[in-house]
This record gives C-alpha cells, sequence and structure tokens, in this order.
C-alpha cells in the first residue's frame, strides 16, 4: 500500500520576493585611490577602529559586533596581501616570471584590465591562514624562507599570533564565534578544554590589541618582502654576478638615480607607507640606501677577487722561488716594499663597474 507523503512545515515561511541586484551592491561609480597596499591595509584598519573607538558606537558594542569586527580586521591583511603580490607580478621581473605559467579562466582574461589580470590569479586563495600565506609568497613571488610550512626567523613570532587570530576568524566565519575542538588544538589549549563550544567573546582591549597585533603583522611582513625582492634585483642580475644560469633579471641598476628612478620607484611607490608615524623615507633616501647596499657589496666583492688573485699569484712564484733558491748563494731577503695606497670607493666602484661592464 503507498502511504501518502507526510506533509507537516515545521517552518512556515513566505514566498521568496526579495532580491540580489549585484550592479547595485557593487557601484561602477565609486572610486578608489591609487595607494600602496599598507597604506590601503592602514586605512581600512582605521575604518573598523572607529566603530568601536568613539560613541555611540563603543557603548553598544557586544560579542557579535566583536566578532563581525574581527572578520573585517582579518579581511584587511587579506586584501593588502592580495596587492602586493599584485603589484610585483606588474613590477617585478622575476615575479611575473614566475606568475607567467599559472592557468587563467577565460572570464578573468576577457574581463580584467591588464594591471588587475594578477588579482585574477588569486581568485581560488584564502589567505585566512598563515600556511597559506607563506605558500603564496613563495610560489607566486619567490620570497626567501617562504613555502612548504616555514617563515623566516625573523618573522615567526608574527606569524604565530597571526595564525592564532585566523583560528578565531575560522570560529566565527563556519561556527558562528564558537570554539571548535580542532581551532582549540592549533591555540594550544588542552585536551578537554572547558572552552570548547563557548562563543567568542571579544571586549574592545581584545580587539584592540588584535588590530595591533595584525598591523605589526603586515608592516613586518611588508618590509621584509621590499628588502627580499630588491636584494634579488641585484643579486641575481649581471651586475653581481657573470653565471647567465643565475640570473633572474635582464635589466640591471645604472647605479646613477636619474637613470635608475623610473624602475626604482615602482617598487617604492609599492610598499612605502604615508599612513603611519614615522612614515617610509623618501623615494631618494631610499634609493640612497640602496645604492650604498650595492656599492658596499661591490666593493667586498672586489677585495675578495683581488685577494684570490694574489694567493693564486703567490701559488705561482713559491715553486719557483724554491728552485732559485737550490742553485742560488743564499743572499739576506730584500726589504717588504711599502704597501700600495688603499684606493677610495669612488675609484674601487669605477673598476668594479668597468670590470662587470656597467
Amino acid at each position: 500500500m503507498k502511504l501518502e507523503p507526510f506533509v507537516f512545515n515545521i517552518t512556515p515561511s513566505e514566498a521568496l520576493t526579495e532580491s540580489l541586484d549585484a550592479t547595485l551592491l557593487f557601484p561602477s561609480t565609486a572610486i578608489s585611490t591609487s595607494i600602496s597596499p599598507i597604506d590601503r591595509f592602514i586605512e581600512n584598519s582605521n575604518r573598523l577602529s572607529v566603530i568601536y573607538a568613539n560613541s555611540p558606537f563603543r557603548e553598544a558594542f557586544n560579542p557579535e559586533l566583536g566578532a563581525v569586527l574581527l572578520l573585517g580586521h582579518v579581511s584587511a591583511v587579506e586584501s593588502y596581501l592580495r596587492g602586493v603580490v599584485r603589484g610585483l607580478v606588474l613590477v617585478d621581473e622575476h615575479t611575473e616570471f614566475l606568475a607567467s605559467p599559472k592557468e587563467l579562466s577565460y572570464f578573468a582574461a576577457s574581463h580584467h584590465a591588464r594591471d588587475l589580470l594578477p588579482e585574477a590569479l588569486l581568485e581560488s586563495i584564502s589567505f585566512s591562514n598563515a600556511a597559506t600565506v607563506s605558500f603564496t609568497l613563495k610560489e607566486f613571488c619567490g620570497i626567501t624562507g617562504m613555502g612548504n610550512g616555514n617563515f623566516p626567523k625573523e618573522l615567526k613570532p608574527v606569524f604565530d599570533k597571526y595564525s592564532d587570530i585566523c583560528q578565531l576568524r575560522h570560529c566565527c566565519v563556519h561556527r558562528f564565534g564558537l570554539l571548535g575542538a580542532s581551532n582549540a588544538h592549533k591555540l594550544g589549549l588542552p585536551k578537554g578544554s572547558p572552552q570548547i563550544e563557548k562563543p567568542l567573546s571579544l571586549t574592545i582591549d581584545m580587539l584592540e590589541d588584535i588590530s595591533s597585533i595584525l598591523q605589526k603583522f603586515v608592516l613586518s611582513l611588508n618590509a621584509y618582502i621590499y628588502r627580499d625582492v630588491l636584494e634579488r634585483t641585484f643579486s641575481r642580475s649581471s651586475l653581481n654576478t657573470l653565471d647567465k644560469s643565475e640570473h633572474q633579471y635582464d635589466a640591471k641598476w645604472a647605479l646613477d638615480f636619474a637613470q635608475d628612478k623610473e624602475r626604482f620607484a615602482r617598487y617604492h611607490s609599492l610598499f612605502a607607507v604615508t599612513a603611519v608615524n614615522p612614515p617610509s623615507p623618501s623615494l631618494r633616501d631610499s634609493y640612497d640606501a640602496f645604492l650604498i647596499w650595492i656599492q658596499d657589496t661591490l666593493a667586498e666583492r672586489a677585495k675578495a677577487m683581488q685577494r684570490t688573485a694574489q694567493q693564486r699569484a703567490q701559488q705561482r712564484v713559491a715553486p719557483a722561488q724554491s728552485a732559485g733558491a737550490s742553485a742560488a748563494p743564499s743572499v739576506p731577503p730584500a726589504p717588504n716594499p711599502s704597501p700600495s695606497p688603499t684606493l677610495t670607493k669612488t675609484g674601487l666602484l669605477a673598476k668594479v663597474r668597468a670590470f662587470f661592464g656597467v
């Protein structure tokens, strides 16, 4: 006997009449200012801080609002990371090379403007955990010390804190703030902790600490990536090594601000921050610091080459002197010649430039 279907609506609901118009949700007339990813992060974080820093929002603060603001602060970090990766693909020769084999959807390729195409590479990537941040910076940008679950030693403390904050984010996104057993384990809580399945309850002071930690994480990471990328623009170019197999850059620095200004400015504008005190050094001061490092490196390289040449010359002379000493009568040794004057840095740099064809 066929049963009649059980009909009982335990949760009555009206017919769906609402609509979501994406053209209204994301207005095309909105204007985005052209600032560095780090300045954008500071700006976004400050907008969130206003909500709980001033009345009447401060008086209305509750755990649910705290959870929403936590999501916003982590989202600001993710936006920064996307901006840096996208920017490096556009301005850095080696990053562009690493990104070139990555696949894009036809929709992205046909609809994105050229300067936004690198953003499409990251559409399937979430920076909501520290390991993914490390992997992406290695995979797309070749940043030293990243990837394979590793972090640069100097950045490990801030990465560890970022990882903890991401666990709080997971609780908010997937469990409406409740602490899961897996989250508790990754946060270092003991097995059977009474906090499991309890709701996240942030205070304003806690949220301010989280905001401060994330800002230190982003500022430290920004400085590290800047140094690492600039260093390899020299070390992996013909200016530093004649071995073409080690080259990651066809372009090389002219060691002159007027000639290098346009190229260097692309890196400086991507990483410089103006929204904190003190701000980043000026374009010229930053270039001068980079130039001094290059000059010092080339000077040390020249000294090392000179020492190697002297050692080889001594090795060639030693057998001949030994043979001559056995045949000739003993004579007193000649006095040591006075040492030649040391080259000035300018003269040494000129010789190094000539050697490398700069």
